[in-house]
């Protein structure tokens, strides 16, 4: 049986443990361990959920990943990795690639990348947001010519649940799997905001590059709104907290904070209030109303607002600025059912895997490669 070895560029945490199932792994006698180079991609990057096991391998330099891969049975090993491809990563990518590593890509999240027509980004691209593609046009040229010049490999096998990735083992999203676990009707007299901990969440942080800026007014605009919603529909706004989230419980008001029962929040929700975020998964599947909300706060993030106008032209639905809104116009919706069905068969399972369970997908084929 070959041995695993995940690398990632964060610190290990209970839902990374939990959506790749390593403890499912060494409990079917699988010689497990997770390479956490986030000192090394992202320094000074902490989580405050970072958890400490015996499997984990913390490197801070390029050089003592090298070493352990000198000493490494190669040929025995199966490579997971969690780290973006991109420029900044690229010695990376060369040195495994270098020592001959089989490298697999889990894509956990295949509702991230959606399919945008050319034609609709044109129509909707902003001025401002011109410079910002070119720049990102150009790293990833500089990117495939290091590649090519360095005979840097692709990854060897891709799981994903998205139609997107050409050649790919299917899988389902994560959330799907809850959903397919607890398909029971439930409904509640309130509505869930899906929040994604703008604007201190550590991946706009270290991946975007974004600075740390107040949240102060972001939350103030959406407190004012949230009174506004209340006071329309005379029920209740609860927040479905993003795991990585640190509130104190007054940023929102007095509204409840939860989190971790993001999917059941959706599942007995009235309607879903949300920026942009990959839980949209749960409004779909559980055929939840929703509404995309914005603020002026939020709209200083050019790469969030994109990605929502994204999201708001594969959906059909208009973005509400919550700073300038009628609440006469304002109004949630549900996905008619072809739209849904679409969505759901193009990101989030197949029709080979809606009725199995990744942990057994991943098993059969991991194991076996």
């Amino acid at each position: 049986m070959k041995k695993i070895v995940m690398i990632g560029h964060e610190p290990l945490t209970e839902r990374t443990k939990s959506i790749f199932y390593i403890e499912d792994f060494i409990q079917a006698g699988v010689e497990f361990e997770y390479w956490d180079i986030s000192q090394y991609i992202f320094p000074g990057m902490r989580l405050t959920e970072e958890v400490e096991v015996s499997y984990i391998r913390k490197f801070t330099q390029l050089w003592q990943v090298r070493q352990q891969l000198v000493s490494a049975d190669i040929g025995n090993i199966v490579f997971i990795i969690e780290v973006r491809k991109n420029w900044q990563s690229r010695k990376f990518y060369k040195l495994l690639s270098d020592h001959h590593c089989f490298t697999v890509r889990i894509d956990m999240y295949g509702n991230t990348v959606l399919n945008i027509s050319l034609w609709q980004k044109l129509r909707n691209v902003q001025l401002k947001r011109i410079v910002k593609m070119l720049s990102n046009r150009v790293e990833e040229y500089a990117l495939s010519i290091y590649k090519r010049i360095n005979k840097v490999k692709d990854f060897d096998v891709v799981f994903s649940s998205s139609i997107l990735f050409p050649g790919r083992i299917p899988i389902n999203h994560p959330d799907y799997e809850k959903y397919f676990e607890n398909q029971s009707s439930t409904r509640g007299e309130y509505a869930v905001f899906l929040d994604i901990y703008y604007p201190l969440h550590p991946d706009l942080l270290y991946m975007m590059g974004m600075k740390a800026v107040s949240p102060l007014s972001y939350q103030e605009s959406l407190r004012t709104f949230f009174d506004k919603f209340e006071d329309k529909y005379g029920i209740p706004v609860i927040i479905a907290a993003h795991p990585k989230a640190k509130y104190v419980g007054s940023e929102f008001g007095d509204r409840r904070i939860v989190q971790g029962e993001t999917g059941a929040l959706v599942k007995g929700a009235n309607m879903v209030l949300l920026h942009t975020s990959n839980s949209v998964s749960y409004c779909i599947l559980y055929d939840k109303p929703m509404a995309l909300i914005t603020n002026k706060e939020y709209g200083k993030n050019r790469d969030l607002s994109s990605t929502q106008k994204k999201l708001s032209l594969l959906l059909k639905m208009p973005i509400f600025d919550v700073d300038h809104i009628d609440m006469t116009d304002f109004n949630p919706r549900k996905l008619n059912q072809e739209e849904r069905s679409e969505y759901i068969y193009s990101y989030l399972t197949s029709k080979n895997t809606e009725m199995k369970r990744n942990k057994d997908i991943l098993l059969a084929k991991l194991l076996n490669l």
